[in-house]
């Protein structure tokens, strides 16, 4: 069985991952079907080395070299976030009513209930507040140079990424991540830098796009001077 791989992502097939009785094969990283009577890839896109497609520049991306520094740049805002706004609004509205409705409250016992019933819902709003407020103003700024690769998120303060050496980066890859809703599902992309010294980092998180991922990917390590390799459970075009 360790002689078959996904035909997406390119990872070894486990003997748990196989149903003998459909003729497939569900990968443990990327979850994709694959039948096994399926050729499998060698030469052009072997496990180690491939043949990938050069994906196109976001045009939300800004790209430039000087100085031996590869700086890339982009504006997180998109239309679909105003419509959180009105949402914002309507769900903290509702908990300024619902306090203000709480501190009138004559008996003690009564009004701490009240207070501390919608503390979940309080953190929901801050929360949801902070991120639409971020989504609208922030900046995404890649520096890569001097063996040093920075990922800052600005000006609402935003947790970001170093990596002091980039010479101990392997590989980057991309991952798909699904998310379920009650009556949808939607895919968000992450990049991954995976470590000669063991282990692996984030790099970025929630892009909405695959094609961001990839193109990020793809001028890092060419920036760098990393052969691209498969690495298993990753997404690829």
């Amino acid at each position: 069985m360790s002689d078959f791989t996904c035909t997406k992502c390119g990872a070894a097939l486990q003997e748990d991952d196989f149903n003998l009785e459909l003729g497939v094969a569900r990968c443990g990283f990327c979850r994709a079907w694959t039948r096994i009577g399926e050729p499998q890839p060698r030469n052009a896109e072997s496990v180690e080395t491939r043949l990938k497609k050069e994906t196109n520049k976001p045009d939300t991306y800004e790209v430039h070299e000087y100085q031996g520094v590869l700086h890339i740049t982009w504006r997180w805002f998109s239309w679909g976030v105003l419509f959180l706004i009105p949402f914002c609004l309507l769900w903290n509205g509702f908990l300024v009513f619902w306090y203000s409705m709480a501190l009138g409250m004559d008996a003690d016992g009564i009004e701490i209930l009240a207070l501390l019933f919608p503390i979940i819902h309080v953190a929901v709003g801050v929360g949801l507040t902070y991120f639409t407020i971020a989504a609208i103003f922030n900046r995404t700024t890649i520096m890569v140079g001097g063996h040093h690769m920075s990922i800052k998120h600005g000006p609402i303060p935003w947790k970001g990424t170093e990596l002091n050496d980039t010479d101990d980066i392997d590989q980057l890859y991309c991952e798909e991540k699904m998310h379920r809703g009650k009556n949808s599902t939607s895919y968000t992309y992450e990049v991954k830098a995976k470590l000669h010294s063991g282990g692996e980092v984030k790099l970025l998180t929630g892009l909405q796009e695959i094609q961001e991922a990839l193109y990020l990917e793809q001028k890092i390590e060419e920036f760098l001077g990393i052969e691209d390799r498969r690495v298993a459970g990753e997404v690829s075009p």
